[in-house]
């Protein structure tokens, strides 16, 4: 079975959620979190429990978060951090690298969309690409060894050797990918904003406390 697509996602009513971290000095960009989930399944949980929550404490008090069990929702998500400087203790840069690139901070998957959530956070790393992490799972090898030795639409450079963290990995591991034919997820973002407002039609919560709960459900699926 081939791996999934945008049009496979969109199909299946899924949504995008970005979720950009910056950092303490300087307000500069850290990380970003790709997470792709079904907005339609956390919106039923979440009436279910706002339903109970009315029942079983109509005069308030302690209630179970409408986000409760909305892991299995999440269908994929990456979270890559910018790597073009070195950092002090603080997070403050130190001095400025010559060969930036986005690095894989951690990865996980439903079967076949893999190369999905990884075509997105490529796409969005645009020229700068992006390099696997350095704990890669035998799934994740098989993805960037195809990027490497099958899809012509992705061109591998190879990170400079005095780039200390990859200089023992094999070839397709030390490589910062940029694929060509950047992926169109917009309808997906259009599916999370529109998720956004109808949860908050719901219960009235801020959208930065959505995606963290999003963001924190993804840490804990499959």
């Amino acid at each position: 079975m081939p791996a999934k697509t945008i049009k496979n996602a969109l199909d299946n009513n899924l949504a995008l959620c970005i979720c950009r971290h910056r950092s303490n000095c300087g307000n500069n960009l850290k990380s970003v979190s790709f997470i792709l989930y079904d907005p339609e399944f956390i919106k039923f949980m979440a009436k279910k429990i706002l339903d109970f929550n009315k029942e079983s404490r109509p005069n308030g008090g302690s209630t179970y978060c409408i986000f409760e069990r909305c892991n299995l929702a999440i269908y994929g998500k990456v979270e890559m951090s910018l790597v073009d400087s070195f950092y002090d203790t603080w997070e403050c840069i130190r001095e400025k690298m010559d060969f930036p690139y986005y690095k894989v901070d951690s990865s996980s998957c439903r079967e076949k969309y893999g190369p999905l959530i990884y075509d997105i956070a490529m796409s969005y790393s645009d020229n700068k690409g992006l390099a696997p992490d350095l704990t890669l799972s035998h799934h994740a090898r098989k993805i960037w060894r195809h990027y490497f030795n099958k899809r012509q639409d992705v061109v591998p450079y190879e990170i400079p050797e005095r780039m200390k963290e990859k200089a023992y990995l094999s070839l397709p591991y030390k490589c910062s990918y940029v694929i060509k034919n950047k992926r169109k997820y917009e309808h997906l973002i259009n599916n999370h904003n529109k998720f956004i407002r109808d949860i908050r039609g719901m219960n009235n919560l801020s959208k930065s406390y959505i995606e963290d709960s999003i963001k924190q459900n993804a840490e804990y699926f499959l």
